[in-house]
């Protein structure tokens, strides 16, 4: 993304460690270990595994 737009400012409401250097700015940091539901995912016809755990 930032190849596409150097002078973009990038911000995110949740960043883990890894995730940190990505974006300018965030609101909430999350442990590495936690796993963030999104309300689209909380279904279960829609819910897939994350692959770590398949």
């Amino acid at each position: 993304m930032r190849d596409m737009y150097p002078k973009g400012y990038f911000v995110t409401i949740f960043a883990k460690p890894a995730g940190r250097p990505l974006v300018d700015n965030y609101v909430i940091d999350i442990p590495k270990n936690t796993w963030i539901e999104q309300p689209w995912d909380m279904e279960k016809e829609v819910f897939i595994k994350p692959l770590c755990e398949q």
